[in-house]
This record gives structure tokens, C-alpha cells and sequence, in this order.
């Protein structure tokens, strides 16, 4: 049976010390950001939620994110996208429902998972966009748990 090693392993015991992968990447620190969207009814399909600007060089980590909402009412409406400025749904496959109280877990898209993206300052925004037939409630709110990394 031959062993394998991942790339970061094989940097982290090479034998020339200058080109070992540091610690600092191995261990960034997981932060979270908790946001809420508080609902005015003027929402309408297509509109856009500004999540919140994360610093350039941080990864989102979209499987670890959570979205919870205390029934912002309407008919069916959902998040449908999960993005930036660059890609819309750069972070989600699939909606997320508001109509009813609930807290759901992202469910990334794999590529976000295969390949993290760095954030730049073109893509620090987080963007979520609406669907649905809309209004929602005054007043409900929209509360999103957003994981990222950085290397500290």
C-alpha cells in the first residue's frame, strides 16, 4: 500500500526549510460575522441584501454558513442566490427558504468547496438576492451567520 500525500503536506515536510509551508497557513483563524436584515416590506423579486464586506484575502466558508428567519412571510420567497459582485451564486446551489421561521444551513456549490476563492476588493461584499412573491413582513428579521478564514 503506497501513501499519498496532500500538497500541503508534501510543502510542509519538504526538506529544504525555506520552501516549508509556514504554520500561519495551516492555522488560520475561523471567524464569524452575524448580520441581520431587519424586513421594511419594500422589498421586491431580484432586489439584493448586502450581507456584509469581508476583509480582501479572507475565504467565506459557505458550508459552515447558516441563514435563520424568525417567518418573514410572503409567498414562497427565498434567497435564491448566494454571491458577490463578480458571481451571484459564487456560495449557494440552492434556495433558501424565508416564508416560514426557520435556520438552514447553506448548501454550497462544490466548486466553492474544491477550489476556496479569495476575497478581493471587487468581491467583499456578500450579496443575497430575493425571489418570491414578495412583500415580506415589517419587521421580521433576516439573520445571517457568515463564516471566513484569515491568516493571521
Amino acid at each position: 500500500m503506497a501513501e499519498k500525500n496532500t500538497a500541503e503536506r508534501a510543502v510542509q515536510i519538504a526538506p529544504n526549510l525555506g520552501s516549508r509551508l509556514s504554520a500561519k497557513l495551516l492555522s488560520p483563524m475561523l471567524l464569524w460575522a452575524t448580520v441581520t436584515r431587519t424586513v421594511d416590506a419594500t422589498e421586491a423579486a431580484a432586489d439584493v441584501i448586502n450581507i456584509i464586506d469581508l476583509p480582501a484575502g479572507a475565504e467565506l466558508v459557505p458550508d459552515l454558513m447558516k441563514v435563520a428567519n424568525d417567518g418573514a412571510g410572503g409567498t414562497s420567497v427565498v434567497i435564491s442566490k448566494i454571491g458577490d459582485a463578480e458571481d451571484d451564486d459564487r456560495y449557494s446551489a440552492t434556495n433558501i427558504a424565508l416564508t416560514a421561521a426557520g435556520n438552514v444551513s447553506v448548501t454550497p456549490t462544490n466548486a466553492i468547496v474544491v477550489t476556496p476563492f479569495k476575497i478581493t476588493e471587487t468581491t467583499k461584499t456578500i450579496k443575497a438576492t430575493l425571489a418570491g412573491t414578495l412583500p415580506m413582513t415589517a419587521g421580521k428579521k433576516i439573520v445571517f451567520k457568515v463564516p471566513y478564514l484569515v491568516v493571521v
